[in-house]
């Protein structure tokens, strides 16, 4: 995918102790959570602009989609982006979710 596909608050904040302690925990989960995704949207760049937000529901102790909802986005990005999230998982590529993150979580796709 060229870009980052995936979107970033722009909003400094200040980390708590126990937040900077998570912080790599969560990084490292996202990284292979989109390396996952990305491996099965190889056309991505054809979305470059446009934006997708996914609701997923990943239950604890399993790398597999339960369930997922487009929130809001351009269709055909959306669409692609559940096709290869659906793959992703179906392939078993999808790291575990960490505690941190919970079973349901949103996605934002901006290639």
């Amino acid at each position: 995918m060229s870009g980052d596909s995936w979107g970033q608050s722009t909003k400094q904040q200040t980390l708590t102790p126990k937040q900077r302690q998570e912080f790599p925990i969560i990084n490292q989960w996202a990284v292979k959570f989109k390396e996952a995704v990305e491996s099965r949207f190889p056309y991505a760049s054809r979305y470059v602009g446009d934006t997708c937000t996914i609701r997923v529901h990943q239950p604890k102790g399993t790398n597999k989609i339960n369930n997922m909802h487009v929130v809001e986005g351009n269709p055909e990005l959306c669409k692609a982006a559940v096709k290869a999230i659906q793959t992703a998982s179906d392939d078993g590529l999808l790291p575990l979710t960490p505690d941190l993150i919970g079973e349901e979580f949103p996605l934002d796709f901006k290639p």
